[in-house]
């Protein structure tokens, strides 16, 4: 996994910098063998957030007013994307006993 963050200048917004930056760090992440790239996004950066999702990266949580950044709440948006083709994560286990054991069974692939 890759937790990435790119943060470009104002100065240099919607010249392609970002979307050069994050094309190389998807080709380096493959090439490396990871599988799966993460970041945290202000909630209230709608256009990086719509910036990554034309990437491919897709949004997958939320966490509402976490914290406090120059006097407001601040949430954060989850976001997620295979680094690999094709790639499909493994079933999360089951339950083997009660609602309150621990115990979990792999499927077998």
């Amino acid at each position: 996994m890759v937790e990435q963050t790119v943060h470009v200048a104002e100065s240099h917004r919607r010249r392609g910098v970002g979307r050069a930056l994050l094309t190389e760090l998807i080709a380096d992440a493959r090439a490396l063998g990871k599988t799966q790239i993460v970041a945290g996004i202000d909630g209230a950066k709608e256009a990086s957030i719509r910036f990554h999702e034309r990437l491919g990266i897709r949004e997958v949580g939320r966490l509402p007013a976490i914290g406090v950044r120059s006097g407001r709440p601040l949430g954060l948006v989850l976001v997620q994307r295979s680094a690999v083709p094709d790639w499909r994560p493994a079933q999360r286990p089951r339950n083997t006993g009660s609602r309150f054991s621990r115990k979990a069974a792999w499927p077998s692939r």
